[in-house]
């Protein structure tokens, strides 16, 4: 199947099965504009459908505009919910007099419910368009939640899952920005007492802690640390909670669904196997910077950081070097492509190993565990 084809069948008002249907059997777009109309009835079409693939009658939804719209409504109908139903494309507000092909007058409909929203009822309520609008909010405010719930089961339904890098400052901004009271997390009040964290719940200068001439090999190397890796793990994961996420890890093979879908400012994740370089060799462990990237299907994901801050020395030496799977959630600084290489450049917020395999994530000849 074509998922070019599919998309393009859909935004000029076809149903996704049989879309998918036509993909399937080797038609594209204008294969099947150049079939006779017995033709096409033969592999599917209805009368209206021939008339909107022969007559054009409306200019197609904007490929970015309907691979955002169905990516936020899980291909699924915001009316019934209900997964693998063939879905169409409706305008919450007719097309003959609104002329808005915009994300926001969009709805996804399952055939029964797109009948409905054509219906008028005498007795029950009607799927107007007031109605339609209030079930997409719902269901995309559900959906918007669900990438993050994702990441968070693959760390818990591991043992061995564990936050191998934070971004301290980054997160402890946007934390605050949240206005959230740091002092309900755990440890809070150890770790004041310690000079790890001043009141408002910030680390404090860690050149001035307190560790008995303790000589550190990386942020948390002295007795205790755990706590300060807990403290730190759970303030990265309430910013990950509170905050819209694109989980690519389903989609790296789909670079035009990458492209429709993320742009700078966007927040990510994924799980993928990342290559670690130092940048700067020769200098003291707290000035060096090292580079992580991911890299295949023509696209590239890549991220610089300071392995001062890892939160072990096996995350420091180990998981944060060579060549590992990580699962990352990260910011996206700029999108960009090169050499028809496609390439994201995240401030990185978390990275961690030990999660569980996404059971979505694409698999490659290259791609172990």
């Amino acid at each position: 199947m074509n998922q070019r084809t599919i998309n393009a069948l859909i935004s000029r008002g076809l149903d996704s099965e049989l879309a998918a249907n036509v993909s399937a059997k080797g038609y594209t777009l204008k294969a099947l504009k150049n079939l006779k109309a017995k033709e096409l009835l033969q592999i599917g079409f209805s009368d209206l459908n021939i008339k909107k693939i022969h007559a054009e009658e409306r200019p197609p939804i904007p490929e970015n505009t309907l691979i955002n719209l169905l990516w936020c409504n899980r291909r699924t109908c915001c009316v019934c919910r209900k997964p693998h139903k063939s879905v169409i494309v409706h305008h919450i507000k007719e097309w003959s007099v609104s002329r808005d092909h915009s994300i926001e007058n969009l709805a996804v409909l399952c055939l029964d419910c797109h009948d409905l929203a054509h219906t008028r009822k005498q007795l029950s309520q009607n799927l107007d368009s007031k109605e339609l609008q209030k079930n997409k909010i719902r269901w995309e405010m559900i959906v918007s939640k669900q990438d993050i719930q994702t990441l968070f089961n693959l760390k818990l339904q591991s043992k061995s899952a564990r936050w191998d890098w934070i971004n301290c400052r980054r997160v402890f901004e946007l934390f605050s920005d949240l206005g959230f009271s740091i002092s309900n997390i755990s440890d809070y009040s150890k770790l004041i007492e310690g000079g790890f964290i001043d009141e408002k719940g910030f680390i404090t200068d860690d050149s001035k802690w307190d560790l008995s001439g303790k000589v550190r090999r990386y942020f948390l190397d002295y007795g205790g640390s755990f706590n300060m890796a807990a403290y730190l793990g759970m303030i990265l994961e309430v910013v990950m909670e509170h905050t819209p996420v694109i989980d690519i890890t389903p989609i790296i093979n789909r670079r035009s669904e990458i492209k429709a879908l993320v742009e700078m400012g966007s927040f990510i994740s994924i799980q993928a196997p990342f290559y670690f370089s130092t940048i700067n060799s020769g200098v003291p462990d707290v000035d060096e910077v090292k580079e992580a990237y991911y890299q295949g299907y023509n696209l590239k994901v890549k991220f610089t950081f300071q392995p001062w801050y890892c939160t072990s020395s096996s995350a420091k030496h180990g998981s944060m070097s060579g060549r590992h799977v990580q699962t990352v959630f990260g910011f996206v600084r700029e999108v960009t492509t090169y050499n028809d290489e496609l390439i994201i450049s995240l401030s990185c917020l978390g990275a961690g190993t030990g999660f569980k395999r996404h059971e979505n994530r694409v698999r490659s000849d290259f791609d172990r565990y």
